[in-house]
């Protein structure tokens, strides 16, 4: 039976700060946040100081002209996943989201990223950008990842952004449904095989094979010969003819060979 593997989060007030922190700012305006932080520090300390007043001043306005067209510019989009049906373990595959747009205006510089992974499940790259998307129009975007551990892992939302203007914030469509993906053992492909078709020696033959002890097939009788064991003199011949005759047996040759059957597509 394969584990089912889920995504943790943990509602704590320090991760929905932080997953707020992740969510709304692109990895440009992290930068750009920590710049603003120590600014607006400095200047407080040194307000008569003009290049902190710039600094806090220009990037002020950029994050508001982001802000307010985050929440105001039209963004109406529809967004689709499509998962591989199963994936090798240890090996890339592409998460793949069509993205419809049902706004009057062309969206811009959209982006997709998989949150809340479960455990060794890992997002290998960035996904593509789309610079714009018309009026009812569609295309994909996708990501590299890797499973790292067989089983079942049950992925959560994935989100596509839209990064416009600056690519210092981005406002998320959440696609909600919780989706299935199987992880199989890594398969390594046999070009060839050698069976054995010679004939091998088996001691105790077929019966050996089945059986615990030293079986042989008995073939025929002879006169007794001196250094011949005992037990195997055939009484009954002995009494017939009146002198020793010993049970004669051969050892069987005998091969074990294994059929290999793959049935992975």
């Amino acid at each position: 039976m394969l584990k089912i593997y889920k995504a943790k989060n943990p509602f704590t007030p320090l991760n929905f700060i932080i997953g707020l922190y992740n969510y709304y700012f692109t990895t440009y305006g992290k930068a750009l946040v920590f710049i603003l932080f120590f600014s607006v520090m400095f200047y407080s300390i040194d307000p008569y100081n003009t290049y902190y007043h710039i600094i806090v001043s220009f990037l002020g306005i950029l994050f508001t002209i982001s802000f307010i067209s985050m929440y105001f510019l039209p963004y109406k989009i529809r967004v689709e996943r499509r998962l591989p049906a199963r994936v090798q373990t240890g090996k890339e595959f592409n998460v793949n989201i069509k993205v419809t747009n049902n706004s009057f205006l062309p969206v811009l510089a959209l982006t997709a990223e998989q949150i809340w992974k479960p455990d060794n499940f890992k997002q290998l790259s960035e996904s593509n950008m789309l610079i714009s998307l018309k009026k009812g129009g569609s295309d994909n975007i996708s990501f590299k990842s890797i499973i790292q551990k067989r089983g079942a892992y049950e992925l959560p939302a994935s989100i596509v952004f839209s990064n416009f203007p600056f690519f210092l914030m981005r406002k998320g469509k959440y696609l909600r449904d919780k989706e299935i993906i199987l992880s199989y053992p890594n398969y390594n492909r046999l070009d060839n095989f050698i069976l054995p078709v010679h004939r091998k020696y088996q001691p105790g033959g077929i019966s050996l094979a089945s059986s615990t002890g030293d079986s042989t097939e008995y073939i025929d009788n002879r006169e007794y010969q001196p250094g011949d064991p005992l037990k195997k003199i055939d009484w009954k011949a002995f009494s017939r003819f009146q002198k020793p005759i010993i049970k004669v047996y051969q050892e069987e040759y005998f091969v074990r060979v294994a059929i290999i059957l793959d049935t992975y597509i």
